[in-house]
């Protein structure tokens, strides 16, 4: 199904497009499970990403594994477009506490090569038809949240959906590139900072002034600017290699 024959008319219907919104707001995998009795969720999803991105995304996915236990497969898993979404939430995760330890966990961002075809459903193509099919109005109208057990306006399931680019896709045979890391390792400064600074230095006094401008006291500083600029510059080479 092409683009174009989507928007010549309303896909879902208004009973499904409410349904699609309801599963959007719980955030519980509903989409997936929805999309195997709805196929055109995935239709609606494929040909939205085809005809903007091309035949392979680049996806970003945050877990955490447990200390001393190893990354799982994984199957129909929760994506973003946008790295720096899946960033937010790797550097979110917190630390448990239970009666007898404390649990702790390390972040691992992953970045999958996905081909269209794997793609069950994107969020913010799935926000676009429900739109078309409610019309502008339902924005300003409000729901029960399964999330937070109060209603809510409908407009915040836009907002959100639109900005966290949701992609759920099949991604069991994809092997994904991983970078793993401690809470509170230098890295998460690094792509704090790379956010709006990507680029390497070459010349030490540059460096110099990007740092106290930027980092302060964020990191521990060697006394030695050229060994702190290359360990700077590495950094980063490695965090465009994973996300570009």
């Amino acid at each position: 199904m092409r683009l174009s024959e989507i928007r010549t008319k309303n896909i879902l219907s208004k009973a499904d497009a409410m349904l699609v919104l309801r599963e959007i707001e719980t955030g519980k995998g509903g989409i997936a499970t929805l999309a195997q009795s709805k196929p055109i969720i995935s239709h609606i999803s494929q040909a939205w990403l085809q005809h903007h991105h091309g035949g392979t995304l680049k996806l970003f996915r945050a877990i955490a594994v447990v200390d001393g236990k190893t990354l799982n497969a994984e199957k129909i898993a929760s994506l973003t477009s946008d790295w720096k979404v899946a960033w937010r939430i790797a550097e979110g995760f917190p630390v448990l506490f239970t009666p007898n330890k404390i649990v702790t966990n390390t972040p691992h961002l992953l970045r999958y090569n996905v081909p269209i075809s794997k793609v069950v459903a994107y969020v913010p193509a799935l926000l676009d038809e429900c739109l078309k099919t409610l019309g502008e109005d339902i924005k300003s109208k409000r729901i029960m949240s399964a999330r937070h057990y109060e209603k809510i306006s409908i407009s915040e399931i836009f907002d959100t959906g639109t900005e966290e680019k949701e992609v759920i896709a099949d991604v069991s045979s994809l092997k994904p590139q991983v970078i793993a890391f401690e809470q509170r390792s230098d890295i998460w400064q690094f792509m704090r900072i790379v956010q709006n600074n990507f680029k390497t230095f070459s010349n030490v006094d540059q460096f110099t002034e990007f740092y106290k401008k930027h980092i302060g006291s964020s990191f521990s500083h060697s006394n030695d600017w050229a060994t702190d600029m290359k360990e700077y510059n590495d950094s980063v080479k490695m965090i465009k290699t994973f996300i570009e």
